[in-house]
């Protein structure tokens, strides 16, 4: 499994991205109102590391979840006119907290895009983003590099004993 490195506590690595505040439309009789529809984030990305801060004014205490955070990548495959495709599901994205989320990008290259769906029992919803822009590795690299050289000694070592052999 893969895990990835970087430098979370470098704050100059941390680039504001976009944030926004959005209110849901109320009923005609204003006894209720319609959830809040998916909220498109207008940047496209390329790191693989995002956080988002989550906060709503008509919350109650005891709410934890702001919603999901979705992304989307260009397939090539056209339907309605759209060839972006949601990829490896959501995330989940807890409200009153900074929440720091990997995006798997190692079966695409390229840009990617960002919706949040909002729960639907909230009113309102402000949210934050910010990319990651330092140094990110992927420690799957490093085990792949470290296997190869372990089954590269493996074999010069049986090389070793069979030119030994019979001598």
């Amino acid at each position: 499994m893969s895990r990835i490195i970087f430098d979370a506590g470098d704050s100059n690595a941390w680039n504001p991205l976009w944030d926004t505040q959005i209110y849901s439309a109320s009923t005609p009789d204003n006894r209720r109102f319609y959830p809040i529809v998916d909220i498109e984030v207008p940047v496209l990305l390329t790191s693989r590391v995002v956080a988002v801060y989550a906060i709503s004014e008509t919350m109650l205490p005891h709410w934890k979840s702001a919603g999901f955070l979705n992304h989307k990548i260009k397939t090539g495959i056209t339907v309605g006119g759209n060839n972006d495709a949601r990829f490896n599901g959501s995330h989940h994205v807890l409200l009153r907290q900074i929440n720091v989320l990997t995006i798997p990008t190692t079966s695409y290259q390229g840009e990617y895009a960002l919706t949040f769906s909002v729960r639907p029992w909230h009113e309102d919803i402000y949210l934050q983003f910010w990319e990651y822009t330092g140094v990110v590795e992927d420690s799957e690299n490093d085990l792949i590099i470290e296997e190869v050289v372990r089954r590269i000694l493996e074999i010069q070592l049986k090389l070793d004993e069979m030119s030994n052999f019979g001598n």
